[in-house]
């Protein structure tokens, strides 16, 4: 959490906040929970901060007369006088704010009026509330904390089989998966050396494929084959299966599969570099290299599993915190600043629309295209409008807003004049 704290000084990122809003809500869980998994950890506290305010609420507000005592018409008149005073003050507050909106659309006039009026700070104070409320006063999913207490990272052998499983299941499914993993396996091995051929021959000397759809067909293969190879592995590798005698024709072909699934990663990591160097780098362009190392965590964390009789869960618990740390180190990158450094030195025909949508991070790199006779009229009134957005919103900023990355901004911005 302070490491993401001190990207977002640094960088001031979107994906600096989203770390640090992860590793705050995990922080708050691990406090309140015994329990060493990320997604049963940030459930918990997204179900503690969206259902704590309408708990209170409901506790302190809508207790009906099931909660009390029927004969009890002191502590009845009791409750219905603490809903009449919150409603007496939030009623009409409510519509006044609802009214106040309506009016000051209508008429500028009256909008000025209301100037002093922080609608950003009250946003803030109010969600800023909510989330507080969630980790001050934690209600935890009691339910998913039981089942998951029981999990454990190690397959154990079950000694009784249920009364209707026939004594040969585990054999013929055995054959079974034997037999599936050999064709899969040479299909893919087909499908790796016609790819590896056609990446030797080069892509750009077949005219009826172009760079993007032969980087995309990859993509879309590689989603579909490593999505069904670890959920096949999964399958067949989930009990007694590791404890059969005769499972370890079925472990080598799951080895193989394993690796040829690498090698496909690879062959998409080549086709995306080619990508890039023809038609410049996007965030498109870099999340398939994300999804590309999350592939290879899982492909890693499957044959470890399958080595080691490791259940599910632990393939569960150890790729979420891959993911975790991925965009922990992700918050640390300037993406904004290296997309536009490569794209303007390293393409011929950049796209400065794109990069001019791209955060403000990147207005050092962009600056000596004001000075691009070439550069198109409307091009040019957007680059200034997106700089002069950038000023105005840093004459309003105080200290609070402070991050070395719009200091680098402001700063590149005075040489400039």
């Amino acid at each position: 959490m302070v490491l993401s704290s001190i990207a977002i000084i640094i960088f001031h990122s979107t994906i600096a906040i989203l770390s640090l809003s992860a590793f705050t809500l995990l922080l708050v869980a691990s406090l309140n929970l015994n329990s060493q998994s990320v997604f049963v950890l940030l459930a918990n506290s997204l179900y503690s901060v969206l259902v704590t305010p309408l708990i209170w609420i409901t506790d302190k507000l809508f207790s009906t007369a099931t909660s009390l005592d029927p004969g009890d018409v002191k502590a009845n008149k009791s409750q219905q006088l603490a809903v009449l005073r919150v409603s007496a003050v939030a009623i009409p507050l409510v519509g006044a704010v609802i009214f106040i909106l309506l009016y000051a659309t209508a008429n500028p006039l009256f909008s000025n009026a209301f100037n002093w009026i922080s609608w950003d700070w009250i946003s803030f104070t109010f969600w800023l509330g909510v989330l507080l409320a969630g980790i001050c006063f934690y209600h935890p999913l009691n339910q998913m904390n039981r089942w998951q207490a029981q999990q454990g990272n190690t397959i154990s052998r079950k000694r009784k089989l249920l009364t209707d499983t026939h004594p040969l299941a585990l054999k013929f499914e055995l054959k079974t998966a034997v037999t599936l993993l050999i064709l899969l396996n040479i299909l893919l091995l087909a499908f790796n050396g016609a790819d590896l051929q056609y990446l030797l021959k080069g892509i750009t000397q077949d005219p009826e494929f172009s760079h993007a759809d032969f980087v995309h067909q990859g993509v879309y293969t590689l989603i579909i084959s490593i999505v069904l190879a670890i959920s096949i592995l999964l399958y067949y590798f989930r009990g007694n299966m590791n404890f059969y005698k005769n499972h370890l024709t079925l472990k080598r072909l799951a080895y193989v599969w394993i690796a040829q699934n690498l090698l496909l990663a690879a062959s998409i990591t080549y086709k995306n570099l080619i990508y890039i160097q023809e038609f410049s780098l996007t965030y498109k362009r870099i999340g398939v290299f994300v999804y590309i190392i999350l592939v290879v965590a899982g492909l890693l964390t499957t044959y470890v599993k399958v080595k080691n009789k490791k259940t599910t869960w632990y393939l569960l618990n150890i790729n979420s915190w891959v993911a975790l740390a991925l965009l922990l180190i992700s918050s640390f990158i300037p993406w904004d600043s290296w997309i536009t450094r490569y794209n303007l030195s390293k393409s011929e025909n950049p796209d400065i629309n794109y990069l001019i949508q791209l955060s403000d991070a990147n207005i050092p790199q962009l600056l000596p295209l004001r000075q691009n006779p070439y550069l198109a009229e409307a091009t040019q009134i957007a680059l200034n409008q997106k700089i002069s957005s950038f000023e105005e919103r840093e004459e309003n900023r105080g200290w609070l807003s402070w991050n070395y990355q719009d200091y680098l901004t402001l700063k590149a911005l005075e040489c400039d004049e």
